[in-house]
């Protein structure tokens, strides 16, 4: 598997696949310091769909050497069939998913593998309407942690 077979979905996408596929896993890749400053995903009775998993550290970026053995940890015990990778605009979710193709395929041979392109705020940026994509942006549910 290699780029081209992850599958490129929206933010509205990937909200409708966790709510209506049971075996379906949303990672969010930003850094803690995003997830407490910005939001993350509210999926209510679904939130154990969710796993908040660093990819890399603000501000400094630093790669997480850990992020495949905590995605193994958090695939453990769970039937996933759909893993979809979200950052802030769709790179850095990219970048998770081709590093993560391994682990997935290890743990289900036929994983669905989906990068979130959108991203949790979005890519575009209207003078008028300001951002206009991304899972913040579209409307869909999502919640400050501490």
């Amino acid at each position: 598997m290699d780029s081209n077979e992850i599958k490129q979905i929206s933010s509205r996408e990937a909200f409708e696949e966790i709510n209506s596929n049971a075996g379906a896993l949303l990672i969010d890749v930003r850094s803690e310091l995003e997830w407490k400053k910005i939001g993350i995903p509210d999926l209510g009775d679904l939130n154990e769909r969710l796993v908040l998993l660093e990819l890399q550290s603000m501000p400094s970026m630093e790669i997480n050497q850990n992020f495949l053995e905590e995605l193994e940890e958090n695939l453990s015990n769970r039937n996933v069939k759909n893993v979809m990778f979200m950052c802030k605009a769709g790179v850095r979710s990219q970048a998770a998913a081709l590093k993560s193709i391994s682990v997935l395929l290890n743990a289900n041979k036929s994983m669905k593998i989906c990068n979130v392109s959108d991203g949790f705020e979005g890519k575009g940026f209207s003078i008028f309407a300001g951002t206009t994509s991304g899972w913040k942006n579209s409307g869909l549910p999502w919640k400050i942690i501490n």
